[in-house]
């Protein structure tokens, strides 16, 4: 058959000489592979069954729909009359009201949002075809049941908040944000601002791959803009990209995590329902559970505020008492956790103590994590443990002073630190913060001897 093409015939010639379907779709493939265009084989008379069997895109066939359409001005009705699929003719670049006005046609005939769906109507298209939104919504999940992944329900045209609502966890679209961060298109691939702006909460950014510096930066970014701290918790910013933005354990304990445990605050419910302006980034519908919770007024209870990544001291900051503190670390230690990973989690000696730990696992704990390797700047990482927890921790008071220039390399502020128990002349010591860093804290800031290891509880 190619050879009749390319000896003058046509393919309408072709077809009614006896060649079937097959037979034409792989003559076609033979002429697409010596780069025959999708226009061309129109012209040379192959009709769009023959064009999709030899292997041509909707985005190809769509090119000869668009010559259609400039030349005989085809509508987008039109062209469905015509057999072209939903695809073809939005590749032709028929605007968005005429693809509603040809799915409505669908929906006049009384085919279900599935049918209309599986026809290559997209989810927008299916609203403004009149489908309600549960008819719409019920497709996804049917799909979702069928297997449909996260990123090809995406690039079909289901939103991240649909995504969400039909029950896609975070690996699922982790998953897919961590294939618009390998390429999206633009060759270069989803940068972590980008990513935010496309409506990808911060777990998610995490779970795809992005590192917390980067994710911190990006708070550091809406910060400027005018982010609040209770905001950047509704859309999930993680408690250690709070306190690498700047924000003081006390801030973080006795303004967020407060508000939390009593059930919300008015600047916490201002925070999920703010409408968007020049300088406020858009929440959207990124509120998190927590935006529910705080509707209902249900306080946040301390295992789910240990479970969000706050660290005990931010808990006591609060209201938590060491009681409650203790008895959450008794149920945990009794489903397994153990002394040292208490310790990572930010527990300080009377809290394991209280938690049921002897003495002698405290201790051993604090070793092993020092003989493993543990810094003082790791230990002092977001504001876990003050200068005198340090020294109960078995750490000189050589080892506390060096570590400043290590913890002002990790991000940690000058009040920060400050409020970790460090005093002049450290805190302006050789790479420590200079004296405009250390501005507004109180002063004198006179030099404190270093903190003895407190007598054990």
């Amino acid at each position: 058959m190619a050879q009749g093409i390319g000896a003058g015939f046509n393919a309408s010639e072709e077809r009614e000489a006896g060649c079937l379907l097959a037979e034409m779709a792989a003559g076609l493939r033979e002429l697409r592979a010596d780069g025959l265009a999708a226009t061309e084989a129109a012209t040379v008379g192959f009709n769009k069954i023959e064009m999709r069997a030899a292997g041509y895109t909707p985005e190809e066939i769509g090119e000869v729909l668009s010559g259609q359409r400039v030349q005989d001005g085809v509508t987008a009705s039109q062209a469905r009359g015509l057999g072209y699929t939903p695809d073809e003719i939005r590749a032709a670049g028929y605007p968005d009201p005429e693809l509603a006005k040809a799915a409505s046609e669908v929906n006049d005939e009384g085919q279900s949002a599935r049918e209309a769906y599986d026809l290559g109507y997209r989810p927008a298209e299916l609203l403004k075809a009149g489908y309600s939104q549960a008819e719409v919504r019920a497709v996804l999940s049917e799909l979702k049941t069928e297997g449909l992944s996260a990123t090809d329900a995406n690039a079909r045209g289901w939103s991240l908040v649909e995504l969400r609502k039909a029950g896609y966890n975070l690996q699922q679209i982790g998953a897919l944000l961590r294939g618009l961060k390998e390429d999206d298109g633009s060759g270069t691939g989803m940068k972590v601002d980008e990513a935010y702006d496309a409506g990808f909460w911060p777990p998610e950014m995490a779970e795809a791959g992005y590192t917390d510096p980067e994710i911190t930066g990006e708070l550091v970014t809406l910060t400027d803009q005018g982010m609040t701290l209770e905001e950047a918790h509704i859309v999930g910013f993680k408690p250690e990209n709070i306190y690498h933005d700047g924000y003081t354990r006390e801030q973080i304990g006795k303004e967020l995590l407060y508000n939390l445990r009593i059930g919300g605050s008015l600047a916490v419910m201002k925070a999920a329902k703010r409408k968007p302006n020049g300088k406020r980034p858009f929440l959207g519908g990124r509120a998190l559970e927590l935006e529910q919770r705080q509707s209902t007024a249900e306080g946040w209870t301390v295992g789910e505020a240990l479970d969000a990544g706050f660290n005990p001291a931010e808990m006591a900051l609060a209201g938590w008492t060491p009681e409650e503190l203790g008895a959450e670390l008794t149920l945990r230690r009794k489903g397994g956790l153990t002394a040292e990973q208490a310790v990572l989690r930010g527990f300080n000696k009377g809290n394991l103590a209280t938690g049921g730990y002897t003495l002698a696992a405290i201790d051993s704990a604090h070793a092993a994590l020092r003989a493993g390797g543990r810094t003082v700047v790791q230990a002092a990482s977001c504001g876990q443990s003050t200068t005198a927890q340090l020294a109960q921790m078995g750490y000189t008071a050589e080892e506390i002073d060096e570590a400043l220039p290590g913890l002002k390399a990790d991000g940690m502020t000058a009040h920060q630190a400050f409020e970790l128990g460090f005093r002049a002349p450290q805190l302006t010591g050789d790479g420590a913060w200079s004296m405009e860093e250390v501005g507004g804290l109180p002063l004198p800031l006179t030099p404190t001897p270093a903190p003895a290891p407190a007598p054990y509880p």
